[in-house]
């Protein structure tokens, strides 16, 4: 069972979205989801990369799963 997107407030980013359209939610944000805006922090190369990675995030090999894991928990606050 795969992540189909990342959940977003009701919101799933990637799901069936053409990459033109995840490009353009990445780099303007998803008004009313609290997805910001990335396009003044990441150049167009780094905009395709996250777009690249969304979309394919339910198939990424097993090692780079496990890193994603790891830096998903790291950035997460401690309760």
């Amino acid at each position: 069972m795969g992540n189909k997107g990342t959940m977003i407030r009701g919101f799933v980013l990637g799901v069936a979205a053409t990459p033109g359209k995840v490009y353009w939610q990445i780099d303007h944000g998803i008004r009313w989801t609290g997805m910001p805006s990335f396009g003044k922090a990441l150049n167009e190369k780094q905009l395709w990369q996250v777009t690249l990675f969304v979309q394919h995030i339910d198939t990424l090999p097993p090692a780079v799963q496990r890193a994603w894991r790891q830096v998903r928990a790291s950035a997460m606050p401690e309760r």
